[in-house]
């Protein structure tokens, strides 16, 4: 099964390098890495990071916003009086354009990763009967929870037919309805793939039990392959304790 990790990130963060370097570490070998990045970061980070396997790719910036989304009675000010997430949207319209994943076709899976993620063990090979897996985030969609995107495992083909058939025409209020616990709003590219995998039976998509065991984010669990975001949820003392716990003695 070929795999590819893949990071979609255009701000210099002085830790980049080795945050992918953590998260290659523990995936099969032959894993390619795909950065989703400017040309000015391209020039800085592969300076350190190069070679056989790690490809740079563009990002989009400005995507335009579907009249769907924009004709909704408050958007353009909750965009003006919240800026944070006019990247975000950006983000998630980039992630949810199919031809995003029709360019990585030619891999089975694809694991997602974010700079506050992490790979704290080896394993992947797991989770990857899934065509979408990733933390559990406890909000519902009838006794399924969404799954959270930062971290998680992906099939390239699903996620290009949900683009394709669906995309941003369709499920709106069901995507707003969820999208009120996130902090991402509605529009959470997460929220975008699981919200159709659950109401249309859209490929394979795990159990709450064995999305615990793959990633934690909002609620304390040991023996995760790998985790996002926990210091938001947790106290530091649980985040020690789940970083630290496959350390050797």
């Amino acid at each position: 099964m070929k795999l590819a990790a893949i990071i979609v990130e255009d701000r210099i963060n002085p830790n980049f390098v080795d945050i992918c370097k953590q998260h290659l570490k523990f995936l099969p070998k032959g894993t390619d890495l795909i950065i989703y990045t400017s040309e000015s970061t391209e020039k800085e980070y592969s300076k350190t990071l190069k070679g056989d396997g790690i490809i740079y790719r563009r990002i989009k910036n400005n995507i335009p916003i579907p009249k769907t989304i924009s004709n909704i009675a408050g958007f353009d000010e909750l965009l003006k009086n919240t800026p944070h997430l006019k990247p975000i949207l950006n983000f998630c319209l980039f992630q949810t354009d199919r031809n995003f994943w029709i360019d990585l076709y030619e891999y089975d899976r694809v694991v997602t990763f974010h700079l506050d993620t992490a790979i704290l063990r080896e394993g992947i090979e797991e989770y990857l009967e899934w065509d979408w897996i990733g933390a559990p985030c406890y909000n519902w969609v009838g006794n399924k929870t969404i799954q959270n995107g930062a971290l998680s495992v992906r099939n390239p083909r699903i996620m290009e037919y949900i683009c394709r058939v669906h995309g941003w025409e369709t499920d709106l209020q069901d995507l707003i309805q969820v999208g009120q616990y996130s902090t991402a709003s509605f529009f959470a590219e997460d929220i975008f793939f699981c919200v159709r995998m659950i109401k249309y039976g859209i490929g394979n998509y795990p159990p709450i039990e064995i999305a615990k065991k793959f990633s934690v984010e909002s609620k304390f669990e040991l023996g995760t392959l790998g985790y996002h975001k926990i210091s938001t949820y947790m106290s530091p003392d649980e985040c020690k304790k789940i970083i630290q716990q496959y350390n050797k003695k």
